[in-house]
């Protein structure tokens, strides 16, 4: 390994498009891998929303090999000409991922992390990095946190989302009796009178000609589940439907894309959308039809969601962000994210990571709080705002 890394800026749409065969085989190398830092996501995600941003992309080599990317992109608050900040491709708008971070090489990620903080923040660089989303693990969080980065940034550090996930066993029937006695006898009770007494059945929508039209009955879907309950929802937002639209394709093509519905007499009554991407199956977004209610059938579908994954041979479920209950009652364990500010040292560094460093002493003066303060606060939050880079409410 070699002790200088050279970095390379990458603001051109064009350079940017050359980097997809390198980035695809770094992810493969990295500890950092996960479905939202694909190419194919990062490249959408830019393809969508990149009009109204800035790319800043940095590429870390040792050598002639690529050993790190920062998948940035330049925000300039108040418009052009105005002090810009650093944000994760992908953050910041209504499609919302989780695990941004910088991707390096295993075996670099310290080295490539520094040489790519280093590149980002130098004088003619921007002013700070406002990265939401980050694993509170990952090799960047470790290193401010360590004595090399005490002092070589400013910096801040706050809990940003909790992300229930679970481990699946081999077979279906011991994943089950990990659910409560109450959940298995609904699920076991609704999945009865759906699939024998009226007749549904299950659909898998992975062939291109159905993705155009499963998509939009997954947001018609998820729009009847939503309207009037949540002022900002996924499918409220053009946006995110052309995304999805987008993402589905290529997802398909890649043989990642789990799409199914849940049928009854030729109308379908429930849909539910995640990736599967190496052992990982990622719940990303359902929607059911209110008139269904009563015979929960997003509870049964999500059910017979998770039953082929497991004989498929995943090792594991994600739900992602929302420590919601009823994610809790189908994953037993969470990971976390957080917002990281950085900024050169000094003065101004410590003032432009103030936000941060206020965010994390609002969350622990709430955590302090009696639950049914959190509960009310936390309602309030799901129909008001959150800071830019998580409009997904309602996910």
């Amino acid at each position: 390994m070699a002790g200088q890394l050279r970095t390379v800026a990458v603001e051109d749409s064009q350079d940017f498009a050359r980097l997809g065969e390198q980035w695809r085989s770094l992810c493969r190398d990295s500890d950092a891998d996960n479905v939202f830092l694909t190419w194919d996501w990062v490249e959408t995600w830019w393809e969508v929303f990149g009009h109204t941003k800035e790319l800043a992309v940095a590429a870390a080599y040792d050598d002639s090999e690529l050993v790190g990317i920062a998948p940035l992109y330049r925000w300039r608050a108040g418009g052009p000409g105005r002090p810009g900040v650093l944000r994760l491709l992908g953050s910041g708008d209504s499609v919302s991922p989780d695990y941004l971070s910088f991707v390096t090489r295993r075996g670099y990620e310290i080295s490539a992390t520094v040489a790519l903080l280093e590149h980002a923040l130098r004088p003619e660089g921007a002013a700070a990095l406002d990265m939401s989303d980050v694993p509170e693990d990952a090799p960047l969080v470790r290193l401010l946190a360590s004595k090399a980065g005490a002092g070589a940034w400013s910096w801040s550090r706050a809990q940003w989302a909790e992300c229930p996930y679970a481990v699946l066993p081999d077979r279906w029937d011991d994943y089950e009796r990990g659910l409560s006695a109450n959940m298995r006898s609904n699920l076991r009770r609704r999945t009865r009178k759906l699939m024998r007494e009226l007749g549904a059945r299950v659909l898998r929508w992975h062939a291109t000609e159905q993705i155009d039209t499963a998509v939009e009955e997954l947001a018609r879907l998820h729009r009847l589940r939503w309207t009037g309950r949540a002022e900002r929802y996924g499918f409220s937002d053009a946006g995110y439907l052309a995304f999805h639209h987008r993402i589905a394709d290529r997802f398909a093509a890649r043989g990642w894309l789990r799409l199914y519905g849940l049928e009854v007499e030729g109308a379908v009554i429930a849909a539910w959308y995640g990736y599967r991407y190496g052992d990982v199956l990622y719940y990303y977004q359902s929607g059911f039809d209110p008139a269904w209610h009563a015979h929960s059938p997003g509870m049964v579908l999500k059910a017979m969601v998770i039953r082929e994954a497991i004989e498929e041979g995943v090792k594991e479920l994600d739900l992602l962000k929302g420590a919601h209950p009823y994610k809790r009652s189908w994953a037993d364990r969470s990971r976390r994210t957080v917002r990281l500010m950085i900024a050169r040292p000094g003065v101004r560094g410590r003032l432009l990571v103030a936000p941060g460093w206020f965010e994390e002493r609002k969350r622990r003066l709430k955590a302090a709080l009696p639950a049914p303060a959190r509960a009310w606060l936390d309602r309030l939050r799901e129909t008001g705002s959150r800071p830019e880079g998580d409009a997904h409410a309602a996910r």
